[in-house]
C-alpha cells in the first residue's frame, strides 16, 4: 500500500471575491427597497399616533423608516 498523504498536490482553492464597490451598491439596493417598504407603513403609523394623541408621534415617519432600515439591513448581510 502507498501513503499517498505526503505526496499529494493540493491545489489552493481559489475564492472569488467581490469588490468593496459591488457590496456596497448591494447594500445600498437592500437599504432602498426596505426604506421604500417602511416609509408608508411607518407614515400611517405616525398619522395614527398623531391623530389618537399617543407620545410617539414626534419621531417623524422619514426618520423613523430609517431607523428600521439602518437596522434590518446589516442583520440580512449577517445572515
Amino acid at each position: 500500500m502507498t501513503d499517498m498523504t505526503t505526496e499529494t498536490m493540493v491545489t489552493p482553492q481559489v475564492r472569488h471575491r467581490r469588490t468593496p464597490a459591488a457590496d456596497r451598491a448591494e447594500y445600498q439596493v437592500y437599504f432602498a427597497l426596505i426604506f421604500a417598504v417602511l416609509l408608508p407603513v411607518n407614515l400611517v403609523a405616525w398619522a395614527r399616533d398623531a391623530i389618537t394623541g399617543n407620545g410617539n408621534a414626534g419621531k417623524g415617519p422619514v426618520v423613523r423608516s430609517l431607523s428600521h432600515a439602518r437596522t434590518i439591513t446589516p442583520q440580512i448581510f449577517r445572515a
